[in-house]
């Protein structure tokens, strides 16, 4: 990856003592960052707003800052080797033009920003480091090209071949466990009818024959989820503990449409009850296949490699940015180079 000298752009001059870091001649404050913590917070519940979140959001708000800063200034010193300088001018009038219409003229615009602490000067400044910072971010990425060319920075999409090498050497992570979706009907022995046994005999013999649905007869007699036509849903026979021990044997060893014996289960009310079961659909023990796995694999190993362009991309524009921080600011940079990749630390 090849960057550029960057050179120092002019800004407004600042108070020294608000200032927190800069960037070539970018400077961030500490009013700067106070105010886009404040912002994020107003987007917040009122009870979310606690200490902890705010010094959550006032760290967040500072990593930000410095990373618009970083790439903004990749863009600029892009732009300008290109020859591409006030590319973004006619994007940040057109937003402008918007926002003021919508807030019904310049001068009410001008007012909405004033109480922000902000001028429209501050307010372009501020749009045009963000929208520079997102189209270099988005070149590092290889999300678009470079500007003027069809040329990608880096290619981050991975080669087929990548995408199945990373799933033979992850195959424990696609394990599909046996599964089979089934419906039950139980019988309780009840007065004035038939025995419980002599029924579902009855109802056994009819449904070899076709003469009766399954899930239809159960909604009508069964004591077993009767409101969804026995449904014992899709379930692992080896450790489902619904059923006695046989039936967990039946429930891994038969096919689809195959109907168990009749069977009876303890009534603990008193009694017992007679059952069948109606295995419906059997998905075996075994590997899930690269063709349901390869769009998830494709896309961990996208933002695997985008991670890894991003973190050396913000390496490379802070050795060839001028950078000066508090210590405190110095601390968060290193802290947000270090967890946007895997690179040594000792690049840092």
């Amino acid at each position: 990856m090849t960057f550029l000298l960057l050179l120092p752009l002019v800004q407004d001059p600042y108070t020294v003592d608000e200032v927190i870091a800069t960037v070539n001649d970018q400077v961030l404050t500490l009013a700067q960052v106070d105010r886009k913590a404040k912002e994020w917070a107003l987007l917040l519940a009122p009870d979310q707003r606690d200490a902890a979140t705010k010094a959550r959001l006032n760290q967040e708000a500072l990593e930000d800052s410095l990373t618009i800063m970083l790439l903004s200034e990749g863009f600029f010193a892009l732009a300008r080797q290109r020859g591409f300088e006030g590319v973004l001018d006619s994007r940040i009038a057109a937003e402008r033009a918007r926002k003021e219409e919508a807030a019904g003229s310049v001068g009410a615009f001008a007012q909405k920003l004033a109480a922000n602490g902000r001028t429209i000067q501050e307010w372009e400044t501020l749009k045009i480091r963000e929208l520079a910072a997102l189209s270099y971010q988005q070149m590092a990425l290889g999300m678009s090209p470079i500007l003027g060319t069809k040329i990608f920075l880096n290619d981050c999409n991975p080669k087929p071949r990548e995408v199945r090498a990373w799933y033979e050497n992850n195959l424990d992570k696609y394990q599909v466990e046996a599964r089979v979706k089934a419906r039950m009907i139980l019988l309780k022995d009840e007065q004035g009818k038939e025995d419980a046994f002599l029924r579902i005999r009855a109802m056994a013999a009819a449904f070899e024959k076709g003469k009766l649905n399954f899930a239809e007869t159960a909604r009508e007699h069964s004591a077993y989820r009767a409101s969804i036509g026995g449904s014992m849903g899709k379930i692992n026979p080896a450790t489902y503990k619904g059923v006695p021990g046989n039936l967990r044997s039946f429930l891994s060893s038969a096919s689809p449409g195959q109907l168990s014996e009749p069977f009876e289960m303890d009534d603990f009310g008193g009694g017992s009850r007679w059952g069948l079961i109606l295995v419906e659909e059997v998905q075996p023990a075994g590997v899930k296949s690269l063709k349901e796995v390869h769009a998830s694999i494709e896309d961990r190993l996208t933002k695997e490699a985008q991670t890894r362009a991003f973190q050396e991309t913000l390496l490379h524009l802070r050795k060839e940015c001028t950078v000066w921080g508090t210590p405190f600011a110095m601390a968060a940079l290193n802290g947000l180079v270090a967890r946007s990749g895997p690179a040594d630390e000792g690049e840092l």
